[in-house]
């Protein structure tokens, strides 16, 4: 029959499919290659996927320019997706030339897809190599350069807190270097390589060539990697790093290989009872009981000698235990109906560790989850998972011979752990005997067994307290009571309203806040927040992102996604299938309406919420909310294109308006004050604002139907208004502070008998001191108009729809661009946008003296500005020190 390889054969075939893949690497042959795509036999699909790529490179152009750095994020967020799906109508017509996938990696760069990015770098570097003409060494280049970007920027987190690997920075490296050999004169090429460089020394020093110190650090803090603890076992052995490009490509190729072997049985018990020392089942190998503990297992005599020293300690108290077990007898509680439990304890025992072979996998990784190893790799020697049983009568197989009636992760000293003790010194016995066998440790799970109790015939027994978690962490949040997994959890919430505005410190916000009602609401738990708060103890408090959940569909409609049986309201909104009905009808999940907070309080209950949505549901919750918060603004783009083309360009104002002159716009005082200490301080505490909120996670605990969501944003708006006020107040009254300073200064300098050296006198002797150009007759002519005329092009033309350009007027197209660049001088060798971006560009205004008159006014007032700003505190402090 086929059965799966063993672990030796897996590591060996590991270590071949690496070398294999590293020559692949190196010849710059894709994982998964994509087919070659047909070229189009109509020309006017052909013409029309070239329209398509020239007006997704116009829109690049327009927005690499520096006249548009004003142009606010998410309008430009907007303009880049709009080239997105430029670039895919325009594959969908011609997929054969490049230069539309060059684009497209271009905006999913911007817009921080960078996978996305990565893949279509790729991509275009595949066709432009497969490509039947001469090498188009320019695209070859533009397209290794943005893979390289895009492959650097993937380590942005390890940037922040540690440096990237060798083995990270190693394909972007080749990709940089290649690019850099076919075009040696780019310097973005140098500039990047140069990042590359000081990276890989930093990060060489941090480990100083210990691999083992590097692996463990890297899991830990990046949670395996997407692996299972099986699977970073397997590279562990054969010598590979989790973090290389291709390991889970090769890794789902070992998992999938199966062989043929002999066998006369089709048991599960073959894949789970294994070797104790080198971890052979038995569809391998023929196992061996130890004589004495009649519980450990070997294939062999070397591995039984290889684990005696570890075993030794264990084998003594399992053996004195076993005899213990013969001698005593068991009964089940009376009135109970279980015929077949065993009387004999040693009986029960070894049912038992028959069943613990049957779920010994599963069991495992429920105890390596539990602990949250990657990121408390400490925590298996202060705890230990205990786990219920009762025996489940009838003719049942073995591996349903029992049924978990409780599972919980309890301190050793706890009262509540009565085997903690035990417990406890049997693990550190295990530890020591695994470090002695070069391994990293050992975590215990203890597994008592409880007589069956009979059915109760009482009245139901009143709910009892619901427990409560203050200030939970991450290792509080209750994964074990809802499943193994941490995140689909439906919850009820309400607004912490006084932590979330502790951090003010204002007894006027919070008497305001805690008159906000109080709503019940319902979400689900769909991620981390990511905020990095921390404890007095140092671990890091429980943050969730919740989608809410509203009875009723939401405002618009096409926007909520139904949980069955509710209705359908919209195109590719199917309902989400739940095994059994929530207790509130007609639920949608509403897709405008996100929390993110931090969990000030979780209640516990004696009921929780029976269904969860599953790993398949929850990616499909994500893809579409994702795909209706970007469509969400599409009518708002729409509107905004409409009113800018029907309204005049504001540089057509009348030649003597006055829009005000740089003197009465710029304000020293403002720019310093804000500068100030006080300023500083009030400002950080305003942008530290969380909001809290606590959880219930009992359905019971909501007394009626759970608010709208709407009902949530409109609280979260109060509680901005409130800080927002608070930051007002207390702004004006540090400006107040400040001009009381400055009074008292100005007197403390007249009582002294010193000149009245104010800070206007100050001004005024230094603009007459710095400005030492000789001042020309045009100087004086007011080029306020002319300033306010150029300043105006840009927002004409960020606002103005684009043409649709012609084959005729197509201008560099005409071949097509090879790949965008970074600058649009690279890009177009011209230094000037063309006329079908924006017409009527005008480069005779750099020689008008009306601009070098400003650069003047503007430098002056800027030196101005800094000698103020030394000036003041040095003499604020001497003031305080004569006071």
């Amino acid at each position: 029959m086929k059965v799966p390889l063993s672990r030796p054969e897996k590591v060996a075939m590991l270590k071949t499919l690496a070398v294999e893949y590293e020559e692949k690497q190196r010849d710059r042959v894709p994982l998964n290659p994509r087919p070659r795509p047909t070229p189009p036999s109509d020309p006017v699909v052909r013409e029309r996927a070239k329209e398509l790529r020239c007006m997704a490179r116009a829109m690049l152009c327009m927005l690499d320019c520096e006249v548009h750095g004003d142009i606010p994020r998410e309008e430009r967020n907007k303009r880049y997706r709009h080239i997105i799906e430029l670039c895919n109508e325009s594959l969908a017509a011609d997929a054969t030339i490049p230069y539309a996938i060059t684009h497209r990696c271009t905006a999913h760069y911007e817009l921080d897809m960078l996978e996305e990015s990565a893949d279509d770098a790729a991509w275009a570097e595949q066709l432009i190599r497969e490509s039947s003409g001469p090498l188009d060494t320019d695209s070859l280049s533009n397209a290794l350069y943005l893979a390289g970007t895009a492959k650097l920027m993937f380590d942005w987190y390890e940037l922040v807190t540690m440096w990237p690997s060798p083995a990270r920075l190693r394909p972007p490296s080749a990709d940089l270097h290649l690019a850099q050999a076919l075009d040696p004169n780019d310097p973005r090429m140098h500039e990047k390589l140069a990042e590359v460089h000081t990276r890989m020394a930093r990060y060489k020093a941090r480990f100083a060539g210990d691999l083992r110190k590097e692996r463990c650090e890297r899991i830990a803090r990046y949670k395996g990697f997407g692996l299972s603890p099986y699977g970073l076992a397997l590279l562990d052995e054969a010598g590979l790093m989790p973090w290389v490009s291709y390991v889970k490509h090769i890794l789902n190729i070992v998992n999938a290989a199966e062989k043929d072997v002999p066998t006369t049985k089709l048991r599960d018990q073959y894949s789970t009872t294994q070797c104790h020392n080198c971890w052979v089942n038995k569809y391998h190998s023929k196992l061996f009981l130890c004589s004495r503990c009649r519980r450990a297992m070997y294939c062999s005599k070397e591995c039984q000698q290889a684990a005696w020293k570890g075993h030794k300690a264990s084998c003594k108290m399992s053996a004195a235990h076993w005899e213990e077990l013969k001698s005593s007898t068991l009964a089940p509680a009376p009135n109970c109906d279980v015929p077949d439990q065993p009387t004999n304890s040693a009986d029960l025992a070894s049912t038992m560790l028959a069943w613990l072979d049957k779920h010994r996998v599963l069991l495992s990784t429920t105890l390596i989850g539990s602990l949250c190893l990657s990121s408390n790799p400490g925590a298996h020697l202060t705890r230990g998972l205990r786990v219920t049983m009762e025996w489940m009568p009838g003719p049942r197989a073995t591996a349903y011979r029992f049924r978990v009636v409780e599972a919980a992760l309890l301190d050793f000293s706890d009262p509540s752990f009565r085997e903690g003790r035990n417990s406890k010194l049997e693990l550190e016995g295990m530890e020591a005997s695994e470090v002695l066998r070069g391994k990293d440790g050992a975590a215990m799970m203890t597994l008592p067994f409880i007589p069956r109790s009979p059915p109760s015939t009482s009245a139901p027994q009143p709910r009892r307290q619901m427990p409560v978690v203050n200030a939970p962490t991450w290792f509080d949040w209750p994964v074990l009571a809802h499943g193994l997994q941490r995140y689909g959890h439906f919850v009820l919430f309400r607004f912490d309203l006084l932590a979330s505005v502790a951090v003010l410190d204002d007894a006027e916000a919070s008497r305001a806040a805690s008159q906000l009602p109080q709503d019940w609401f319902l979400g689900i738990v769909t991620s981390n927040a990511g905020f990095m708060l921390e404890n007095s103890k140092g671990v890091h408090l429980l943050n969730l992102s919740i989608f809410l959940v509203g009875v009723g569909p939401s405002e618009p409609v096409h926007a909520a996604i139904p949980f069955s049986p509710a209705p359908q309201m919209a195109d590719g909104h199917p309902p989400i299938q739940l095994p059994s009905e929530l207790p509130w009808p007609n639920l949608y999940a509403h897709s405008f309406y996100t929390l993110v907070a931090v969990i000030s309080r979780i209640h516990d209950g004696p009921d929780h919420f029976s269904d969860s949505l599953t790993d398949d549901q929850l990616v499909t919750l994500n893809n579409t909310v994702s795909k209706d918060l970007y469509h969400q603004h599409d009518d708002i783009w729409e509107e905004m294109v409409k009113n800018a083309a029907s309204q005049p360009p504001r540089s057509a104002m009348p030649e003597g308006s006055d829009t005000g002159s740089e003197e009465e716009t710029d304000s020293g005082g403002s720019e310093d004050f804000m500068l100030s200490e006080d300023a500083q301080l009030i400002t950080t505490r305003y942008q530290s604002r969380r909001l809290y909120v606590e959880l219930w996670l009992d359905p019971a605990s909501c007394p009626g139907q759970p608010a709208p969501p709407s009902a949530c944003e409109a609280l979260k708006t109060r509680l901005d208004e409130i800080a927002k006020e608070w930051y007002d107040r207390k702004i004006e009254e540090a400006k107040a502070r400040r001009s009381q300073l400055i009074m008292e200064w100005n007197q403390r300098v007249r009582e002294s008998g010193g000149e009245q050296a104010t800070i206007q006198a100050a001004e005024y002797e230094l603009e007459e001191a710095v400005d030492d150009a000789p001042v020309l007759p045009e100087d004086a002519v007011d080029y306020r108009t002319e300033r306010a005329r150029k300043e105006t092009v840009p927002d004409t033309l960020a606002l103005a729809p684009l043409p649709t350009p012609s084959a005729k007027s197509e201008g560099p197209c005409t071949n097509d661009m090879p790949g965008l660049k970074t600058n649009f001088e690279r890009e177009h060798g011209t230094g000037v946008i063309p006329s079908s971006v924006s017409p009527g560009n005008d480069n005779k205004s750099t020689s008008n003296p009306t601009v070098h008159a400003s650069s003047r006014l503007a430098s002056t007032k800027q030196a101005t500005f800094q000698w103020l700003r030394g000036v003041i505190p040095r003499a604020k402090a001497r003031f305080l020190r004569t006071a």
